[in-house]
């Protein structure tokens, strides 16, 4: 699920969220974090002072959802949600603002979509509809002889789309490849840098790419 984070960056403005949110954090990036948001945004020589939210792409928001998400989602999750959970229930991932989260019930799954999205309105956030999904990652949907009746999703994430197979000794495992916007930004660079770079050596244009790969 994804987060949009504008609003929660113009209520740590107007109401102080950030310091009662942070309030574990080290003194020294709590200051940077405050400067950062007063800091405006320079483009072509003038400088603009925004009245909420943070400039797309700035080193801060990254950190900004990093800190908020620790105490708004993942504490949360571990010392409440998990523990009313009819099964197993783990918050497996969280880079910055995108994270996942797997359930074996369907109930707890269900139940923490609605928990999330009322914890989040709390504090200015909400989960990004185009960029949420609900799916079966089920691997028992594999097992069994013969074709399957329904085939486990897929789902991409940090550039990797996540896959289900079924092995011929019957083992399921998880597969992951780039995803095809990952490989078309990776032919994109590499094209960009040979035709840059025709006249180096063979071998050593060889080199290059591999380390690219």
């Amino acid at each position: 699920m994804s987060t949009k984070l504008a609003g929660l960056v113009a209520r740590a403005k107007k109401e102080d969220r950030l310091t009662n949110v942070v309030q574990y954090v080290d003194e020294e990036l709590l200051r940077l974090l405050n400067n950062w948001l007063k800091a405006g945004v320079v483009e072509r020589g003038v400088v603009t002072q925004a009245s909420e939210g943070v400039p797309q792409g700035g080193p801060v928001s990254p950190v900004l959802a990093n800190v908020y998400l620790h105490y708004v989602l993942d504490l949360r999750f571990e010392r409440r949600f998990k523990k009313n959970c009819r099964s197993v229930a783990e918050l497996t991932r969280r880079f910055a603002d995108d994270f996942m989260a797997v359930f074996r019930d369907q109930q707890d799954a269900e139940r923490f979509q609605q928990e999330l999205e009322g914890r989040l309105a709390a504090f200015g956030l909400r989960v990004a509809p185009e960029k949420t999904a609900k799916l079966r990652f089920d691997g028992s949907l594999l097992r069994g002889p013969g074709r399957p009746v329904e085939r486990p999703a897929t789902f991409t994430f940090l550039g990797f789309t996540h896959y289900l197979t079924k092995a011929r000794s019957g083992c399921i495992h998880l597969g992951r490849k780039p995803s095809a916007k990952a490989r078309e930004r990776f032919l994109c660079t590499a094209a960009t840098w040979l035709t840059a770079n025709q006249h180096v050596r063979v071998r050593a244009q060889q080199a290059n790419v591999t380390r690219m790969l």
